[in-house]
C-alpha cells in the first residue's frame, strides 16, 4: 500500500503542477491580451483625435466657403437685375432698329 500512496502523491503533485502551469500560462496570455487591448484603445483614441481635428478643419473650411458664396450672391443679385433690364432694353432697341431699317429699305 505504501507504493500506491507514493504513486498517488506523485500523480497529485503532477496534477497540481499542471494546474499551476495552466494558471501561469493563462495569466501570461491575459496580460498580453490586456496590453494589446490597451494599445488598441490608444490607437482608436488617436484616430478619434485626428478625425475630430480633420472634421473641425473641414467644417471651418465649409463655413469660410459659405461666407464667400454669400458675398458672391450679394454682388451677383443686383448685377443680375441690371443685366435683365439691359437685356430688355437691347431687345427693344433691336426691334426699333429693324423697324427703321424696314422704313429705310435696308431690311434684310
Amino acid at each position: 500500500m505504501a507504493k500506491k500512496q507514493g504513486k498517488n502523491k506523485t500523480t497529485l503533485d503532477g496534477l497540481a503542477n499542471m494546474v499551476q502551469n495552466g494558471f501561469t500560462e493563462q495569466k501570461k496570455e491575459f496580460t498580453e491580451f490586456k496590453t494589446e487591448m490597451y494599445d488598441f484603445r490608444d490607437d482608436v483614441m488617436e484616430f478619434e483625435k485626428k478625425t475630430n481635428i480633420t472634421l473641425l478643419n473641414l467644417d471651418s473650411h465649409a463655413q469660410e466657403t459659405n461666407k464667400r458664396l454669400d458675398s458672391v450672391e450679394k454682388i451677383l443679385g443686383p448685377l443680375l437685375q441690371v443685366s435683365g433690364v439691359m437685356e430688355k432694353e437691347i431687345r427693344s432697341l433691336n426691334i426699333r432698329v429693324e423697324r427703321l431699317e424696314k422704313q429705310a429699305g435696308l431690311a434684310k
